[in-house]
């Protein structure tokens, strides 16, 4: 139930992805049990070699669902539908352009994951025990004034405020 967007060039980098993605549930404090089921579709490259070594390192069984069949696929559909359609809405009302786009994907990936809710307990807590911080989330896109650094001002005279365009969190920031 824990959503991950990652922005790759192509999908050949599915299996460091998946990686990753295990790496940062252990990052989160969140055991997955040996043995558990690794669900996927039918698509070569989550059929591959690569895949299965990955998944062995993570002692997962690989489980796809049937051919032809997106319907049974339905988890992972949902969230296919649910990301584009909150990038357009966040490109189109802060009248962004559409090159902006995997600021949003990744924006979307946090409100999912914040917001939304199963059984009234929110995706997040679900995953590793306690709530998204929200109180201090800020609209993407929206027009912001940051101070500028003192080092970066060139006298007393310089200007001491910077516009510009609110472009989301770094994911990577502590």
């Amino acid at each position: 139930g824990h959503f991950r967007v990652f922005l790759v060039a192509s999908k050949a980098e599915a299996p460091r992805c998946i990686d990753l993605y295990f790496r940062l549930a252990a990052a989160d404090r969140v055991k997955v049990k040996k043995g558990s089921k690794y669900y996927s579709d039918n698509e070569a490259i989550f059929r591959s070699s690569n895949v299965r070594l990955v998944l062995d390192k993570h002692d997962l069984i690989e489980t796809h669902s049937a051919e032809y069949e997106p319907w049974g696929n339905g988890g992972i559909e949902s969230i296919f539908r649910w990301i584009p359609w909150e990038i357009r809405k966040m490109l189109e009302r802060g009248s962004a352009p559409v090159v902006l786009w995997p600021l949003a994907a990744l924006h979307a990936e946090f409100l999912k994951n914040a917001t939304h809710a199963r059984g009234g307990v929110s995706i997040k807590k679900l995953w590793c025990g306690h709530d998204q911080d929200v109180s201090n989330l800020k609209t993407i896109f929206c027009r912001m004034t940051a101070r500028k650094p003192i080092p970066w001002r060139e006298g007393k005279l310089d200007i001491q405020k910077l516009d510009g365009v609110y472009c989301g969190e770094s994911r990577t920031r502590a």
